[in-house]
This record gives structure tokens, sequence and C-alpha cells, in this order.
């Protein structure tokens, strides 16, 4: 997958299982609800009114506590910072995006449902869910508690392998020969244990608004020849830059990217 930003770069993207197309005759909501009560909700679609879903997709969207709602037209994970004012869920920036390669349907799907929470939708409780009513009226996306099976993989814990990388542009391409894969590894107290494909070393970091920030990257200097070498100071030169923006793609793998660039990583235990 390939990542980019609309401003910046991507947000954490919400993992989902299940679908939810089709129209709906139901469109019944009930009492609007204020942004604390939504905090830490993962929802998916059961049924859309006035808009018909492509095949075998479905909507979905996370709140976040940090005031970022994550969300997913079908392909990719979009995140924004949002209010909700009287009821009414709006993005307040435009969103941050992974870029993986859909079919053109699921695209303009991702596009519609940024376009409606651009300008703003009412969210409601809905019996056993919740109703997002479009400014229009003319769309309600019907919405469950995602399973469990859809809650975004955990950042800290588990060790993050290399699996693919791109430079600014280009298509992913796996870790050179006889390179041994860099990995990174974050704990709950701001700190990232790496390897670079060399050496070891580590770092601390920030997270924030789907970018992570590391400071004070370093590595051990030991050469391992010219490609281990070249590739692991690629990969620090990375990690030393701007706040990357990081991600998930469907299969729960860690994307991190920035200025056209991503690398990839792989849960590993």
């Amino acid at each position: 997958m390939r990542l980019f930003g609309c401003w910046a770069l991507i947000g954490v993207a919400l993992v989902c299982a299940g679908c939810g197309g089709g129209a709906s005759s139901t469109t019944t909501a009930a009492a609007p609800v204020v942004q604390e009560q939504m905090n830490g909700k993962a929802l998916v679609s059961s049924s859309v009114t006035g808009h018909e879903l492509a095949p075998g997709s479905h909507v979905a969207v996370a709140f976040g506590g940090d005031s970022a709602l994550t969300f997913s037209g079908g392909c990719n994970q979009l995140r924004a910072v949002y209010d909700t004012v009287d009821g009414v869920v709006k993005l307040t920036e435009p969103p941050a995006s992974t870029m993986m390669a859909c079919d053109p349907a699921l695209e303009r799907q991702d596009a519609w449902l940024a376009g409606l929470l651009a300008d703003g939708m009412a969210l409601a409780r809905e019996g056993g869910g919740y109703a997002l009513t479009s400014a229009d009226g003319a769309t309600v996306i019907h919405l469950e508690a995602a399973p469990a099976s859809a809650q975004p993989p955990k950042l800290r814990g588990p060790k993050w392998v290399l699996d693919t990388y791109a430079e600014r542009g280009g298509n992913p391409k796996p870790v050179p020969a006889g390179v041994q894969p860099p990995t990174l590894r974050f704990d709950a107290a701001g700190k990232v244990e790496l390897f670079g494909g060399c050496n070891h070393g580590g770092a601390q970091f920030g997270e924030a608004d789907g970018f992570i920030d590391f400071r004070r990257v370093f590595a051990a200097r030991r050469s391992c020849g010219a490609p281990a070498d070249a590739f692991e100071a690629r990969f620090l030169a990375f990690l030393r830059g701007a706040p990357v923006a990081f991600g998930w793609s469907g299969e729960g793998d860690l994307s991190l990217a920035r200025d056209g660039a991503h690398w990839t990583f792989r849960a590993a235990g």
C-alpha cells in the first residue's frame, strides 16, 4: 500500500470486518449524541439509505479520544480531527489517508464519505446502533458496533518487521537481498527498540493525530558491508526526518509514510 498526505500524511487506519451494503428504508433516529459519548467507539455500516455501496463493501468509522475520526469507504483509511456541535459530526481539516490501490468504485466511495463528513453529518442513536445523516438529509448511514476483529492493531508491544518499502512515488519493493529486515518495537514508555538491518539501536517517540515523531534516533556503527550499510542509512534517515504518518493496511500491517515514501511492517510477535 502507499500513503500520502492531504496536507500532511495518513492517520491511523481502521481495520474492519463485515459488509454493510445496499439501501434501507429505515431512517428513524433518536436524540443526537455528544462527542464524549463516542470516544473509543468503532462502528461499521449495517445498511445505507440514499446511496448504493459498491458490492461487498462497507463504511467504517472510529471515534478517537484525541478528537480524531478514522473512517473508510471500503478502500483506504482516512483520518482527521473532527468536532461535534448540536449532534453534527464535522471534519475540521482535510483528511489524511492511506493510499492503497483499489477498485475505482471503492476509491470513489472513500471520496464520497469524506465529502459527507466534511459537510457535516448528524449523528444520533438508532436502536442498538447509530445513524449518520448527511447535511441535505438524503443519505443515512446505519451503523453498528464493529466486531472485535475489526479493531485497529496495537502499535505498542509487537515487533514490527519491515516487509516492503518504496521511495517517493515508487512501487513497493522487498528488502534487498542479503540484508536483514529492519525492525521496530514501540513500548508504553515512549521508547523504540530498533534494528536497522545491521545494527541495533533505539529512539524516543511521540504519537499524535496519526503521526509518529521519532526523536534521538541512534544505532551502533558496526559495518555489515555495502548493501546492508546503505540500506540501514536510508532507513535511519527516514526515521530521523520530520514526523511520519502511520496507519494500518487491511491485513493489519503497520505503514509509515512521509513525502511519498512509505515503509510497511508486519507484526512478528
